[in-house]
């Protein structure tokens, strides 16, 4: 398991992805629509940054990649998916001990 990427909801995209690349310098890994919501991935260094749009952006998430996403739909509290994405990946969503929102992201 390794730590994939930071995800952050944010109030409003364009105006996020302009603050991190002009102030911390990250750069700009990829765009893509998911079930109608626009994310932008940004990376710098070994570092992922995920930015969506939304209503709350104290809303976090925590993405780790698993080499097989099968195991973990039993063992963790499942909150969503899985769910096969358009690149090939695919994920899940699950609940930690303390309520925080964990991502298992399984790449290929």
């Amino acid at each position: 398991m390794h730590l994939h990427h930071l995800g952050l909801e944010v109030r409003n995209l364009e105006r996020a992805v302009a603050f991190y690349r002009s102030l911390y310098g990250f750069v700009e890994e990829s765009r893509w629509n998911l079930m109608g919501e626009q994310i932008v991935f940004l990376q710098k260094g070994a570092f992922r940054l995920e930015l969506y749009e939304g209503a709350d952006p104290t809303a976090s998430h925590l993405c780790f990649s698993v080499e097989n996403l099968d195991p973990y739909l039993t063992s963790l509290p499942l909150l969503e998916g899985p769910t096969h994405l358009e690149n090939g990946w695919r994920n899940a969503f699950f609940q930690g001990p303390d309520g925080e929102v964990l991502e298992l992201l399984q790449l290929e």
